[in-house]
């Protein structure tokens, strides 16, 4: 989970570098709180029949005492007109590397081709018939409206490691400042911009000519930047030591005892200066908005939540994904083995893959950002992402609609720190027309030391649109339970 978080922040700003500034070749550092922890290196080749545009990114953070690094690398190549033509995105994020290939043919589609452990999957997907811009349109575009002295810039162009969407870029300039670069002071303009489906809004400083120099993001943990640089400071960034986001993150709440065991709870849930702050009414949750930034939580973990016609009916819920590849021979025979000789009710087959997967995700580690249901099938490693993906592919596999819920769950991060709410995820599934709540990483097939802030179908790589939603609430939650009850004893599932 904390992957996809933190690489949304760069394709924003990867598009819009200018090839005009001294040369087609640029490296980034990256920071978060401070903490140099990766790299985001830009190139540009103009052939005489293809305009190439290459980015490669690689981060690293720390999650308790495990370092955790995660890279991507985008090819772009188009015309000298700007007619698309290729693209191929490699994806590291834990497990085998996600490679995609999309091939454009003129029409309003394109074909997606995924490859993982050998095995190859081929998809046509729509793209938005409204004009959008290619990397290098992007470029031009960019530098012939700061050169003109725009105060607004706004175009659409696409994100090929997010399953090739189109997005709608929005800069605003609110001033200028002061850079330096190479030993030179240089005179940059300021921009405010916001991308569709990103829920951060970020500060850019680009040269006369364009091209982006820094970019900040807003993060509860502190400010995630990327600042212009030269090759040999961008590349030792990786070998500083990572920020710490794991502990970092956990929200501190007294009176929960053997929260894994509750059944029913209540909360209060604060948000710090976000005024549109609100949580949403899905499984075993029940939100009341009290007051602006302030919410009120019941969570009774037996309970579902009505499905609406638009849910029951979206093929995204029993379809294969990147992160949701229930079609990889080792999820089949996974899913084959834990339902042999299983009843055919629903409700108890999904049980009965909620514990299976507990069972097989035997080493429990926080070393993986976000491994895929075939990786997870085949090491049996992994965080809760992992035990997540699992379960919704094994119950897609067995005909059972599901997708994730991300939020948070109360619990020890490790022996040594104290219980708090950490951020987490895990399965819910379509049965009956209710949502029902599961999660492979507790005793129970659910309690109710959760809170739920988000779910996703996963139907693009990683599915970075819809966790785009935690960004703005890292380090901005309080949360306090309300009416401590006596724990219901819950039975064992072993």
């Amino acid at each position: 989970m904390i992957r996809g978080a933190l690489r949304l922040l760069l394709p924003v700003t990867c598009v819009l570098a200018s090839a005009v500034f001294a040369d087609s070749d640029r490296w980034y550092v990256i920071e978060i709180a401070g903490m140099p922890c990766g790299w985001y290196h830009e190139h540009v080749e103009h052939d005489e029949d293809i305009v190439r545009s290459m980015n490669e990114e690689r981060l690293v953070i720390a999650r308790g005492d495990q370092r955790v690094e995660t890279g991507q690398r985008i090819v772009f190549e188009e015309s000298p007109d700007g007619e698309p033509l290729r693209a191929e995105v490699i994806i590291e994020s834990g497990g085998e590397p996600t490679r995609l290939v999309y091939t454009f043919d003129g029409s309003d589609s394109v074909s997606m081709e995924r490859s993982r452990h050998g095995r190859v999957v081929t998809e046509t997907l729509p793209l938005d018939g409204t004009d959008w811009f290619t990397p290098e349109e992007v470029r031009r575009f960019v530098t012939a409206r700061i050169e003109a002295g725009a105060r607004t810039i706004e175009y659409r162009t696409v994100e090929p490691g997010n399953g090739m969407q189109v997005v709608t870029v929005r800069s605003e300039r609110i001033g200028t400042a002061r850079f330096d670069h190479r030993g030179r002071s240089l005179e940059v303009s300021r921009w405010r911009t916001r991308t569709s489906g990103l829920p951060i809004e970020l500060v850019e400083l680009r040269s006369t000519d364009g091209i982006l120099v820094e970019s900040e993001a807003p993060l509860g943990i502190g400010p995630m930047r990327m600042v212009l640089t030269d090759r040999e400071r961008a590349v030792v960034a990786l070998e500083q030591p990572a920020p710490e986001l794991l502990h970092a993150m956990v929200i501190p709440v007294a009176g929960l005892v053997r929260s894994d065991r509750l059944q029913r709870a209540r909360y209060v849930v604060r948000a710090d200066g976000l005024p549109s702050f609100s949580l949403p009414d899905s499984g075993a949750q029940r939100a009341r908005l009290v007051e602006t930034g302030v919410v009120e939580i019941e969570v009774d973990a037996a309970r579902g939540s009505k499905a609406t016609e638009a849910e029951r009916s979206d093929p995204a819920y029993l379809a294969s994904s990147g992160a949701i590849d229930f079609g990889d021979e080792a999820v089949t025979a996974f899913v084959a083995r834990a339902l042999e000789r299983c009843s055919r009710d629903p409700l108890v087959r999904a049980a009965t893959l909620r514990r299976a997967v507990a069972r097989h995700m035997r080493h429990r580690h926080y070393g993986t950002a976000f491994a895929s249901a075939s990786d997870a099938a085949r090491t049996g490693s992994g965080d809760c992402t992992e035990h997540a993906v699992l379960l919704a592919a094994a119950l897609r596999a067995d005909g059972i609609p599901a997708r994730v819920a991300s939020g948070l769950v109360h619990g020890r991060v490790d022996e040594a720190t104290e219980p708090g709410f950490a951020w987490h995820m895990w399965t819910q599934a379509l049965i009956g027309g209710q949502w029902i709540d599961l999660d492979a990483t507790r005793p129970l097939d659910f309690d109710a030391g959760h809170l739920l802030v988000s779910t996703s179908a996963l139907a693009q790589q990683g599915g970075e649109d819809e966790l785009a939603a935690l960004l703005p609430l890292f380090g901005r939650l309080d949360i306090e339970r309300l009416d401590p009850e006596p724990d219901r004893p819950g039975g064992d599932d072993s």
